[in-house]
């Protein structure tokens, strides 16, 4: 059975890629390209788990990826979802894929 991979994904797995030819640790690198250490780390993880067999196809993890950011008051390029007491801050072009895992896992501690 082959998995459809999304394309967040596809993306990080070819930033890896290039992590790995390049002589730059993760963090370094992660930074030259604007990205949290933590969720290349995270992803690295992710996906050799995926590889290696011990996830099954077309299963999602418990977790799920979220990137902490100091509060602050929306810009407008942010779109603000509220549920109960609960306060999700999203870029506007999040892609679909990523906003549905961060709403099911919401959705599933509430």
């Amino acid at each position: 059975m082959h998995r459809t991979r999304s394309p967040r994904e596809r993306e990080i797995r070819r930033l890896l890629s290039q992590q790995e030819r390049s002589d730059l640790s993760i963090k370094d690198f992660a930074l030259e390209h604007g990205l949290s250490p933590h969720t290349l780390y995270w992803w690295r993880r992710e996906l050799r788990l995926r590889d290696d067999g011990r996830q099954a196809p077309g299963t999602r993890s418990p977790f799920v990826e979220v990137e902490l950011a100091q509060p602050t008051s929306p810009p407008a390029s942010l779109i603000e979802i509220r549920i109960a007491d609960i306060r999700i801050l999203v870029p506007a072009g999040v892609a679909a894929d990523d906003l549905r895992l961060v709403l099911e896992a919401v959705r599933g501690s509430c």
